[in-house]
Order: C-alpha cells, then structure tokens, then sequence
C-alpha cells in the first residue's frame, strides 16, 4: 500500500522546454522543495483530473521529480511532462523493498504511462523471488 510521505501540488505552474539553464533548474529546485534531498523512495505522478500518469523510484527522490518536470532531453517520460499536476512521495530506505513497492504500486494502480511488467520479464521474475521470501 503506498503512504504518501511528501505531496507537490504543480496544477498552474508555469512550464518550459529544458534549456540547460541553471535559472530554470532552479525554478523546479524550488517547487518541490518541500521534499527532502538525497532520500530514496517511490514517486506517483498525477494529472489534474486525479488519474495517476507513471509510478517510478529513485534513490533521490527531489533529484529525479526535478528531472521529470524538466522535459530533458534524456527523460524518458518527457512526452508526458506537460501533463504532470501533483507528485506523491513515500520514503522507503530499504533498496530491496524500494523495487518491490514501486512494482506493487504498478500492479495495484496500473498507471497510464508505466510499461506492462509481463511474468517473462526479467525484472518481473526478480520481484516474484522476492515476493516468495
């Protein structure tokens, strides 16, 4: 079950394309600045009508929310950035439990963006082993 530790609420914040400047890296810094530094967890990121868009995890999660709402050009959910209002965050330290709780979430909530972890999938096996401990 994901407890949400941390929430930013973006809805009408102003968006713009990744330039590499700092001022705008900057601008991201500051709207999620309510989320600690160099903390590992999961993330959900969430439209305007409430409907989840992609659930992922980090080992920082300040960092890598950033990252989404910069539509760099190595992000690979930069195609849905523009869609992005509110972003829930649960700490989780523990880096075998960070990979089963960001697996579980996708299962139970079935994002709209998230790719499908079939069972023949390597990463799929990984969880059932570990979900079989």
């Amino acid at each position: 079950m994901f407890v949400t530790d941390f929430e930013v609420d973006l809805d009408g914040r102003e968006r713009a394309e990744w330039r590499n400047d700092t001022a705008l890296y900057d601008y991201y810094h500051s709207l999620v600045d309510s989320i600690p530094d160099k903390i590992p967890g999961v993330y959900c990121l969430y439209n305007k009508e409430n409907e989840l868009l992609y659930v992922g995890m980090t080992v920082n999660l300040q960092r890598r929310i950033v990252d989404h709402l910069a539509k760099g050009p190595a992000s690979h959910t930069k195609h849905f950035a523009d869609e992005i209002a509110s972003v829930r965050c649960c700490r989780v330290d523990n880096p075998e439990e960070l990979d089963l709780m960001e697996t579980r979430t996708i299962r139970e909530l079935v994002p709209k963006y998230n790719v499908e972890k079939t069972p023949k999938s390597p990463r799929y096996q990984s969880f059932l082993r570990k979900e079989a401990r």
